[in-house]
């Protein structure tokens, strides 16, 4: 790792938020991180689950705009697209 990367690599595992320094152990490091009570502790994991109801949603439909005509040719395009690729 040169001193770019583990100057950033540091700087994230100094992060206040223990969310981020768990995904910078795990996904950086490689370090083997369980999951504790201190990433769903952390302010900005508290911030997003804070409108959750009981049933674990948020009380909106998060892909209400694929409904109508429009995504529904745009998701045709997309599988035309994708059976003429050759993977």
């Amino acid at each position: 790792m040169d001193d770019t990367t583990s100057g950033a690599v540091n700087w994230l595992l100094s992060s206040a938020e223990p969310a981020v320094r768990m995904l910078a152990r795990r996904d950086l490091r490689g370090q083997d991180t369980a999951h504790d009570g201190d990433v769903l502790a952390g302010p900005k994991v508290r911030a997003r689950l804070s409108g959750q109801h009981e049933d674990s949603g948020f009380g909106v439909r998060p892909y209400r705009e694929w409904t109508g005509g429009a995504a529904l040719l745009g998701g045709a395009g997309c599988q035309a697209a994708s059976a003429k690729a050759s993977w």
